[in-house]
């Protein structure tokens, strides 16, 4: 079976194609739709950048790539944020116009505690409107019935599919939106999608890419190992769990941009001597800048992307850790790579991967703001310092 994954940003794009990858499906992710509309790939992942667009503009982008790209792929799957973050309505819209049948919508993720739960929406224990993604300072989420936000835009039709009851075919539905409150239901819903052929438009989050990805697996890989010394960490993230992340990582030299200007010198020498060196855009609530702007958060990017190639040139450290979908995708322009192969997870949310730059091979983790384990920055330390699995 070959799919087509169509998300929001790049973070989730690579945590979506990543349970594929490492379960031996040959899967690639680009920043925007490739040249070439056929792929020798068992699973294309697309960045369409429609997190923080216009509704309109998210709908008509989504159902260009999707003439262009679903006649060649058994599969559809629409990746969007397990904080429900961006055009869930627009980008559901244009896939059930597009391909003219009922999409089933599976946003949990158990997995890392997220939950749909009779309609609600929950954060760990906590509904989405109580939770740190509601003081997300550009997309702040403050609605917690999935329903509502499926249909701010677009008036979709939504028939719920609950936990507790069979599966039922509703005429004039257009999203089948399935609660799952544990693993085991959405292990459950994963293999119920596949054995009654439902699999020509699905969505959801990472957490049912992982039940699918398994159920087509090909034999799990082993990550491959880093390139060489030395860990440049760069974080664009205004999550709370990134700040809390951070706080707890076990070592590394800190730069917080928001209360220090960077000495590039010293910072490339601790580059050259194999140690790693986290720069950040911020590292608590009181570091960000209060109702920022869109330009901010491109210059923002654009700085960012700046100074790493800076560093990852004067110091010849190829290996890279980048916090934040929009950070990322800044950096990844600024080194010319729009395409990268992903290895597999580090850990749930986390994957690692690697990518053809103007300043050759790059060994590459990455995550979005809210996801990865609290210890995940000692997790990746570990990784490319050789030590993982000790």
């Amino acid at each position: 079976m070959k799919m087509l994954i169509l998300a929001d940003d790049f973070t989730g794009a690579m945590d979506t194609g990543c349970p594929f990858a490492q379960e031996g499906l040959s899967t690639s992710v680009y920043m925007e739709s490739p040249e070439e509309t056929r792929s020798s790939d068992e699973v294309l992942v697309v960045d369409t950048q429609t997190r923080h667009k216009m509704p309109g503009e998210a709908y008509q982008i989504t159902q260009g790539l999707l003439r262009r790209l679903a006649p060649q792929y058994d599969s559809i799957y629409i990746k969007t944020d397990s904080a429900f973050r961006g055009n869930l309505s627009a980008v559901l819209a244009a896939a059930v116009d597009t391909l003219g049948i009922p999409i089933h919508f599976v946003p949990s993720y158990p997995q890392v505690g997220r939950r749909l739960d009779r309609g609600m929406i929950y954060i760990g224990e906590q509904l989405l409107e109580n939770s740190p993604f509601a003081r997300d300072p550009r997309s702040p989420m403050q609605i917690s019935r999935a329903a509502d936000i499926l249909r701010m835009d677009y008036p979709l039709s939504c028939t719920s599919v609950r936990e507790s009851t069979d599966f039922q075919d509703v005429p004039g539905t257009q999203v089948y939106l399935y609660d799952c409150s544990s693993v085991e239901r959405i292990w459950q819903i994963g293999e119920e999608l596949i054995e009654r052929n439902r699999m020509r438009l699905v969505g959801g989050c990472a957490g049912l890419a992982g039940v699918l990805a398994q159920k087509l697996s090909k034999g799990r890989v082993r990550l491959k190992p880093p390139v060489g010394e030395g860990l440049l960490i760069v974080s664009g993230s205004a999550n709370a769990y990134t700040f809390a992340q951070l706080e707890r990582r076990r070592g590394g030299r800190i730069v917080n941009l928001a209360r220090e200007t960077i000495q590039m010198k010293n910072c490339v020498s601790c580059l050259r001597q194999g140690e790693t060196l986290i720069l950040a855009a911020a590292c608590g609530p009181e570091d960000l800048v209060q109702n920022p702007s869109e330009s901010y958060h491109i210059e923002l990017g654009q700085t960012l992307a700046r100074l790493t190639e800076e560093l990852l040139r004067g110091s010849g450290v190829r290996n890279l850790a980048i916090f934040g979908g929009d950070t990322l995708q800044a950096i990844l322009k600024r080194l010319s790579c729009s395409r990268v192969r992903i290895c597999g997870y580090l850990e749930e949310g986390v994957p690692v991967c690697e990518g053809e730059t103007s300043l050759g091979r790059l060994c590459l983790v990455t995550k979005s703001g809210g996801l990865g384990s609290r210890t995940v920055v000692s997790h990746i330390m570990d990784y490319y310092e050789g030590r993982e699995g000790e």
